[in-house]
C-alpha cells in the first residue's frame, strides 16, 4: 500500500532502497577511517587512536549539551566547551585519571555558576549528567587504548619490546589495547547488524515500547548472535592470526580463551543494547530523533556511538578486574 495514496509503492520501494545505500555508504566509511586508525595505533603509536577517541568524545559531549537544550542555562556553554576541547589534554599527560580530576574540577565548577545565578537544582542534576554521559563512560575508551600493566615490566619479559616503543613509554603499556577496542568496536557494530536483520525479518514482540516502539525481543536475540559474531571475527583475527599481522590477543591460556571471547560476545551485545536504549530513553526525553546530522542519515556521533559507550566500559571492567 502506498502512503495515503501520495505515492505507488515502487516509489517507496525506491526511496526505502536509496535511503539504505546512503546509510550503507555512511557505515562503510566509518568503518574504513576506524580500521585506518586502529592500524595507524598498533603499528605506529596509539596516539593516533587516542587523537581520534578524543575528537569522537568531543564531538559527543557537544551533541549530549545541544540535544539538553534550555534544560542547562547559556551560562554553562563556555564550562562545557572547555571541558569537551581539554578532555585529551590531562589523558595525555596524566592518563585515565586526568579525565577523572577534569570532570571533577568541571562539576565543581558548574557548582559555582549554580550558586551565583540562584539556578535550581535540576541544572546541576543535568549538568552531572552530561559530564558522565558521555564524559566519563566514554573515558574508557581511552582506558582501554592506554591499558597499562600493573606490575614492572622488564628486559627479557615477551611483551617488553612491544612496550618500550610507545609514546607514554614510562608507563609499561600493554600491546592488549588493539583487541581491547576491537572487541568494544566489532561486537557493537555486528550486535547492531544482527538486531536489525532478525528485528526486520522475525519482529513481532516489542522489547522496549515505551522506550523504543521499533525494538524487538527478536532483534534482540538477534543482537546477541551478532555480537558472538563479532567476537568470533576478532579471535580469528587476533588468537588465530589467520593474516598474521597482529601481534598479541587477551592475555590468557588459549584454553580459557573460547570461554572469554563467548562471554564478551554474549554480555557485550546485552550491554550493547543498553546502550541503546539509553540513547532513545535521553532522546525521547529531549524531544529530538538524532543527536545530530553530522553523519547524515545516521544521525550524529552519539547515535553511532550510544551502544559501544555501554559495551567499552563493560570491556573496560574485563581488562582492569580479570585480565
Amino acid at each position: 500500500r502506498s502512503f495515503g495514496g501520495l505515492f505507488p509503492p515502487s516509489a517507496q520501494l525506491w526511496g526505502t532502497q536509496e535511503k539504505m545505500l546512503r546509510r550503507t555508504i555512511t557505515g562503510a566509511a566509518i568503518a574504513v577511517v576506524f580500521i585506518g586508525v586502529l592500524l595507524l595505533g598498533e603499528f605506529v603509536d596509539r596516539a593516533f587512536m587516542s587523537a581520534f577517541l578524543y575528537i569522537v568524545v568531543a564531538v559527543c559531549i557537544l551533541e549530549v549539551r545541544h540535544a539538553l537544550g534550555e534544560r542547562i542555562p547559556k551560562q554553562y556553554n563556555w564550562l562545557i566547551w572547555l571541558y569537551a576541547m581539554l578532555y585529551g589534554l590531562p589523558y595525555f599527560f596524566f592518563g585515565f585519571r586526568g579525565i577523572i580530576f577534569l570532570t571533577i574540577l568541571a562539576f565543581i565548577a558548574a557548582c559555582f555558576i549554580a550558586v551565583a545565578n540562584n539556578h535550581p537544582d535540576n541544572v546541576l542534576q543535568n549538568i552531572a549528567f552530561l559530564l558522565i554521559y558521555p564524559g566519563v563512560l566514554f573515558s574508557t575508551l581511552l582506558y582501554i587504548n592506554r591499558s597499562a600493566s600493573t606490575r614492572l615490566i622488564l628486559p627479557g619479559d615477551p611483551v617488553y619490546e612491544l612496550v618500550i616503543n610507545s609514546l607514554w613509554r614510562g608507563e609499561q603499556l600493554l600491546p592488549y589495547n588493539t583487541v581491547g577496542l576491537s572487541l568494544v568496536f566489532a561486537v557493537s557494530w555486528f550486535t547492531d547488524t544482527g538486531a536489525y536483520i532478525f528485528g526486520t525479518t522475525f519482529g513481532k514482540h516489542k522489547l522496549c515500547p515505551q522506550i523504543s516502539p521499533n525494538k524487538t525481543v527478536e532483534g534482540s536475540i538477534g543482537g546477541i548472535f551478532g555480537g558472538l559474531l563479532g567476537a568470533a571475527l576478532v579471535f580469528l583475527l587476533f588468537e588465530l592470526n589467520i593474516f598474521g599481522i597482529f601481534r598479541s590477543g587477551l592475555p590468557v591460556k588459549m584454553s580459557l580463551k573460547i570461554l572469554d571471547y563467548v562471554l564478551i560476545g554474549f554480555f557485550g551485545a546485552i550491554f550493547t543494547q543498553l546502550g541503546d536504549l539509553v540513547a532513545s530513553l535521553v532522546k525521547r526525553h529531549c524531544g529530538i530523533k538524532d543527536y545530530s546530522n553530522l553523519l547524515g542519515s545516521h544521525g550524529g556521533f552519539m547515535d553511532r556511538f550510544d551502544g559501544i559507550i555501554f559495551n567499552s566500559c563493560f570491556v573496560a571492567a574485563i581488562f582492569t578486574f580479570i585480565l
